[in-house]
């Protein structure tokens, strides 16, 4: 924000700090403020409302050593908060001795844009780190689970106890597995899978996750105006932003309070200081009543495992600020002791829906029970592969993309075809499962396949079927994930089958 009315621009005071000269924007100020005739005026007085605390001792130092001085702070001038840049430039005069120019500006734009730029940049760096963790966590996890999937499946329904470790360790598995897929969202790795949603079931469907949970003197209203327009988002990322937005503002309430959800319609002009495009938007915000923010930490509210109390991992706002920046958008906090504090993001008004041609029938088929897996973790491979055979699959594994070629193309022409491949998206050190994919199509246009992979860097998972894939499965998965995929591929096969 920016002052109503003029800042000094510039202003020139003798060696006893007095007011000599000044621009007309300088005296536009002055006589705002109450002082109409300013010259041989102290400037400590005449410009107090701009100048910082110390100010006097900066420019004591000027006039004793010759040398100019630059400070940059920050005042609330007129009501609003502005960060001022204020040069103290010696100029010598034969006839008056040293002479000091004063001039101020405005840089709180600029100062914004260069904030939100390194929090991108350290929260780029830091990404990087948190999706390479997280990628190798998964392969790790999915190995481990996968066995407890076998385990639990080969306990004898008497063994309670025993069962009941296997369910204890399952439940744990759950709880790592959406820690990962918290580091890879906030590492940008978790591809939005967008389409045209409405925002007001969204922020219902997390309401009723974590409204229930909080305290009885909570109360929380939705406002969204009727003619809201949809946006352009990936559903289950937008409520994971509002879910954390919500969490975080019950902590702030643990005796009650009133949080209210409200979205709003709002165009948003070029060279804003947000950095956003210009277009239209749809505005969310996030309002809570409670005590707001220490101004001291309000820099790091992003950063992630930043956190004020020992019961939150840290990675909700940070998780938040990813998601809607993968989004194109914009996530913004104003807080205050006395009103609480406001959390609101800006998401772009999804573009008119245009007519689309419908494709034709498709040529894939599921010609067998047999499935092609490409996996080159040992473990995993092992692990899936055993999943497969306990859902009624004949299973062949091979751990590079040119043997998936190779095998598939073999069994095509022996007459013992595969029904379904499973590919994994990145292979290390070799050809990946898209690659595969993309050749083995060219030859077999009714190949049936399911990409794999816990590392969505690619949007290969967020519109499998754009890339020639039937369907994805996310690392690491359930057996019932498995097989649900594999019912869905099943069945949009034989929808597609012209009749």
């Amino acid at each position: 924000m920016t002052t109503g009315l003029p800042l000094p621009g510039a202003f020139l005071a003798d060696g006893d700090f007095t007011v000599s000269l000044a621009c007309p924007q300088s005296i536009a100020f002055a006589s705002a403020h109450g002082h109409s005739d300013i010259i041989g005026r102290s400037l400590f007085d005449v410009f107090a409302s701009v100048l910082n605390e110390g100010a006097q001792a900066e420019y004591e130092q000027v006039r004793h050593t010759g040398l100019p001085h630059c400070s940059t702070h920050r005042r609330n001038v007129d009501g609003s908060p502005v960060v001022l840049e204020i040069r103290k430039i010696p100029m010598q005069s034969a006839t008056s001795g040293i002479r000091i120019l004063t001039t101020v500006h405005n840089i709180t734009s600029q100062t914004e844009q260069e904030k939100n730029m390194l929090q991108a940049q350290k929260l780029d760096s830091l990404g990087v780190l948190a999706g390479g963790i997280a990628h190798e966590f998964n392969n790790l996890l999915g190995g481990i689970f996968g066995n407890l999937n076998l385990a639990r499946r080969h306990v004898e329904t008497t063994q309670t106890q025993l069962q009941n470790y296997l369910d204890r360790a399952a439940a744990g598995f759950d709880r790592a597995r959406h820690l990962t897929q918290q580091l890879l969202t906030f590492s940008k790795n978790g591809a939005p899978v967008k389409k045209n949603i409405a925002i007001g079931p969204v922020c219902e469907a997390a309401m009723a996750l974590v409204i229930p949970d909080a305290s009885r003197q909570l109360k929380c209203e939705l406002i969204v105006p009727p003619d809201l327009p949809m946006v352009f988002a990936d559903a289950n990322q937008i409520r994971q932003v509002v879910t954390n937005l919500l969490l975080n503002a019950c902590q702030e309430l643990p005796s009650g309070g009133r949080i209210v959800i409200r979205a709003s319609h709002c165009a948003v002009a070029s060279g804003n200081a947000m950095g956003l495009k210009p277009g239209a938007y749809v505005k969310l915000s996030v309002a809570d009543n409670g005590p707001g923010i220490d101004a001291s930490i309000l820099d790091r509210i992003f950063d992630p495992f930043f956190s004020t109390r020992t019961v939150s991992g840290g990675l909700g706002l940070a998780t938040a600020h990813s998601i809607v920046t993968q989004h194109g958008g914009r996530i913004v906090i104003e807080t205050t002791a006395t009103t609480g504090t406001d959390v609101s993001f800006y998401l772009q008004a999804a573009p008119d829906v245009t007519a689309q041609t419908s494709p034709g029938p498709s040529t894939r088929r599921i010609a067998s029970n047999r499935i092609l897996l490409l996996e080159d973790d040992a473990l995993l491979q092992m692990v899936t592969g055993e999943l497969l055979k306990r859902l009624g699959w004949q299973v062949e594994a091979v751990s590079t993309g040119a043997e998936a070629i190779d095998r598939f193309t073999e069994a095509e022409h022996s007459g013992a075809p595969f029904g379904v491949v499973i590919f994994d998206l990145t292979i290390e050190g070799g050809m990946g499962g898209l690659e595969a994919m993309t050749q083995l199509k060219q030859r077999f246009p009714h190949i049936c396949g399911i990409v794999s992979s816990g590392y969505a860097d690619s949007p290969v998972l967020s519109q499998p079927e754009k890339y020639g894939f039937c369907a994805c499965l996310i690392k690491p998965f359930q057996s019932d994930e498995l097989m649900n995929v594999l019912q869905q591929v099943r069945k949009s096969v034989e929808q597609d089958i012209p009749q």
